[in-house]
């Protein structure tokens, strides 16, 4: 199947129940990524509490722990400080080591530095005491402070025990003579584990510094003693988590943190099976709900699409009549939509009379414009041509006059026959004298929107005065300077229009010794056209001129023949 047959097939039409189908899909393609993201942040929230809950348990069984190596420090710490070994009794000292061991279910144990057991509660009094040194002695002896073992084997028994050394120093001398071991089995601290409340998949594990098992949650008995190679190798500082295996093999987020008097390490693990559980019955029922939505869904949009098909093919029918001329039948359905076009459809006919109506008032206004704009044109012509000299002035004096009537009407049309900005014509006709390193306009006033016949004469009235300041005025020279100010005034209840042109910097004028069509025009369409007022005085410093004109919007747009 080739791409034009796809395109073909694409493209082809079909009916409202399809397009309702394809519609319910399309929503809920959305709304299974909608739901397929807020079940990723489900699971990223999940597992960050699990972190957190992970973390907890961790450092829960730490203090428990801790506790209870703390109880027995203080314990050896009390023993090695009794009056006793300071004078060297150890057989009196190992029957109260003994009496105090029994109820605590340790034993007690006193060894010289250099490994020579003297007294083993776990041995017979008349029994000789194998040899036994630990790796925390050298700590002990110094710092002269007691400490925890890792895990060791029992010389006497041969069973894994953990030890609490505590030194004895002469009180005389500040040496260490003699080394009281509290000796705990291992099940000291799974029994702790145990007291914890663990949940499903989730086991507890505590090693010692060099990453043995002293206990586990789970088969205690099979791993204590074994290496955690893998979760010694993982433990970066105090605390965290990582994924990896358990000593059976399972797959687990493991939680850990270290001991601070025994640098010990307490690691929780939660299985991956048991973390995912809630995640996979999630998922079960967002596919079962979606499952059930899909289905309602193409039911709804058969259900839907049959109502609104029927309605569609009666108002196509009305549209059909409409197209031949005959007056379109009202449709009634309950769909609001299809009852606005059927609205339409019989308005129809009055609407494109309307329009013929309007069309041919357009015909007439433009009708109107064009022949106002021709006489204004042949006025200019005609009155140019009783004052022009030679053909070639006729024709640049005729030009440019049109030129900028056709730029006053450039801004009527932009706006729509609306009027237009006094601000814009004036930039309009001095744009070309603008020099911004010199400043030889200036230009002041409020924002003043003019009516349309008031533009055109501000044009035509612009146009002279520029024309007139560029030939003979301040504009002919480097330095010459025009400045035109505006305002708003109130006058008999209307509003008019006063501005003022003021030459500066040019060269000297004196009045004109018979009146030109520049002067001639400003009458004609401020003072008899527009019912202003207008003032020209030669000055010794320039030209100036003062217009007055009441902003009036029923007044003819052309320029009226005059002599």
């Amino acid at each position: 199947m080739n791409f034009s047959r796809l395109r073909r097939l694409a493209l082809a039409p079909r009916s409202i129940r399809w397009h309702l189908g394809a519609l319910c899909a399309l929503l809920l393609l959305p709304a299974t990524v909608f739901f397929s993201l807020l079940l990723w942040q489900y699971a990223n929230i999940e597992r960050a509490q699990l972190v957190q809950r992970g973390l907890d348990l961790a450092q829960d069984i730490s203090e428990a722990v801790e506790q209870d190596l703390a109880s027995l420090l203080g314990t050896a710490r009390l023993a090695a400080a009794s009056p006793r070994l300071q004078t060297g009794d150890i057989e009196t000292s190992g029957a109260g080591a003994r009496s105090i061991g029994r109820p605590l279910g340790v034993d007690f144990a006193i060894r010289e530095p250099s490994g020579r057991q003297l007294m083993n509660t776990r041995m017979e009094a008349n029994a000789t005491y194998p040899n036994r040194t630990l790796d925390i002695d050298a700590v002990v002896v110094g710092t002269k402070q007691p400490a925890v073992s890792d895990l060791f084997r029992s010389t006497s028994t041969g069973q894994p025990s953990l030890a609490v050394v505590a030194p004895v120093v002469k009180t005389e001398t500040g040496a260490v003579v003699y080394l009281v071991d509290i000796v705990i089995p291992p099940e000291r601290i799974r029994d702790i584990l145990l007291k914890e409340p663990l949940p499903q998949g989730v086991v507890a594990t505590v090693l010692d510094r060099r990453g043995h098992v002293i206990a586990r949650s789970r088969r205690h008995n099979d791993f204590i003693g074994g290496q955690a190679t893998e979760l010694l190798q993982n433990v970066r500082g105090r605390e965290g988590h990582y994924e990896g295996t358990s000593l059976d093999g399972v797959s687990l987020l493991v939680y850990y943190t270290r001991l601070t008097g025994s640098d010990w390490i307490v690691a929780v693990g939660l299985e991956h099976q048991s973390l995912n559980a809630p995640i996979w019955r999630l998922v079960l029922q967002l596919l079962t709900l979606g499952a059930v939505l899909a289905l309602l869904s193409a039911l709804l949009a058969y259900l839907f699409g049959r109502r609104i098909s029927g309605a569609m093919e009666r108002l196509s029918s009305s549209a059909t009549a409409l197209g031949r001329g005959t007056m379109a039948f009202p449709v009634r359905s309950p769909i609001k939509e299809i009852n606005s076009i059927s609205r339409t459809l019989l308005e129809a006919s009055n609407e494109r009379q309307r329009f013929e109506q309007s069309q041919a008032l357009m015909v007439r206004e433009l009708h109107h414009r064009v022949k106002n704009t021709l006489a204004t044109v042949q006025a200019v012509v005609s009155s140019t041509a009783r004052h022009a000299r030679t053909i070639d002035e006729l024709r640049e004096t005729v030009t440019d006059r049109i030129a900028s009537l056709a730029r006053t009407h450039t801004l009527l049309v932009d706006n729509a026959w609306g009027g237009a900005s006094l601000r814009t014509i004036l930039d309009a006709e001095l744009a070309a004298y603008d020099n911004s390193a010199t400043e030889r306009l200036y230009l002041e006033g409020p924002d003043v929107h003019v009516p349309d016949a008031t533009a055109l004469a501000i044009g035509m009235t612009g146009h002279e005065l520029t024309t007139n300041a560029a030939k003979y005025g301040s504009l002919s020279v480097p330095h010459g300077r025009l400045e035109v100010h505006w305002s708003l005034r109130e006058r008999d209840t209307s509003q008019w229009l006063h501005v003022s042109w003021r030459e500066r910097n040019g060269p000297s004028i004196q009045p004109p010794t018979r009146r030109g069509f520049g002067s001639q025009l400003i009458e004609r369409v401020i003072v008899r056209q527009l019912g202003g007022e207008v003032r020209v005085e030669y000055a010794p410093t320039g030209l100036e001129v003062d217009l007055a004109l009441p902003l009036r919007f029923d007044v003819p747009t052309h320029i009226a023949e005059g002599p």
